[in-house]
């Protein structure tokens, strides 16, 4: 497999630069890549769609809104992408994609706390578990490319502009208590809002991990508040 295509498009300012949120480890088996809601996604590599739908037929749980692909290499070698959490797809189950092309938009549907990409990508093993496919490290395959960390700086000012189409697909951003997307929920930043949340970074995650952002929050769905919550880093709008 050559070198993939990005699934969020670099900017003028960065053309060789994208930020992670997550990385690729045990117990994550993609990259969380910063996105903001809407943002276009387009396919890594040529490919026929194995699944779009809610959790991607079931071989994401937790995905939300997802579109997988399945691409075969010059030497034989199946490969699968994954793009999950996004708002919409648009792309159906069966279709021939090519790369660089538009399949979806980023959201925070399934078990997200803030709009990002997570995506995947796998080696067919041949065997049963996992789906059949060996997870493998993205960054690999980005060779021309390289990534930053996606926590803003202390003291930067955050909100979330959430779209109001998709209120009904679960169309929130939850803040968190602690920063894990099982820890107990402070507040749902809804869709039907202008402004779902805004707030002030005060630091990141325990450990020094820059996977969640702290934020003291200063409104949610135009209620004041005064608290800590934790979100994914940089999944709001600067403002």
């Amino acid at each position: 497999m050559t070198a993939l295509a990005l699934p969020l498009r670099a900017t003028d300012s960065l053309p060789l630069a994208y930020y992670l949120t997550q990385g690729y480890h045990a117990g994550h088996n993609g990259l969380d890549m910063v996105g903001r809601s809407e943002q276009p996604v387009f396919a890594v590599e040529s490919g026929r769609v194995f699944a779009s739908s809610w959790n991607g037929d079931g071989w994401a749980i937790g995905g939300g809104n997802c579109v997988i692909v399945d691409h075969k290499s010059g030497n034989g070698k199946r490969f699968r992408s994954v793009y999950a959490h996004l708002s919409r797809r648009v792309v159906g189950k069966g279709a021939i994609v090519l790369r660089g092309q538009l399949i979806g938009y980023v959201d925070s549907t399934g078990n997200s706390s803030g709009h990002h990409l997570h995506f995947a990508f796998g080696l067919h093993t041949g065997v049963p578990g996992n789906g059949g496919y060996s997870y493998l490290d993205p960054r690999t395959y980005f060779p021309a490319h390289r990534y930053a960390n996606g926590s803003q700086a202390a003291g930067s000012r955050v909100s979330h502009v959430l779209s109001s189409e998709y209120v009904g697909m679960h169309g929130y951003t939850n803040l968190r208590a602690l920063p894990s997307t099982s820890a107990s929920i402070i507040a749902t930043a809804r869709s039907k809002t202008l402004v779902g949340f805004d707030g002030t970074v005060t630091g990141s995650s325990i450990g020094g991990s820059r996977t969640w952002d702290r934020i003291l929050l200063k409104r949610v769905n135009g209620v004041l508040y005064n608290r800590i919550a934790y979100v994914h880093g940089s999944l709001g709008q600067w403002v």
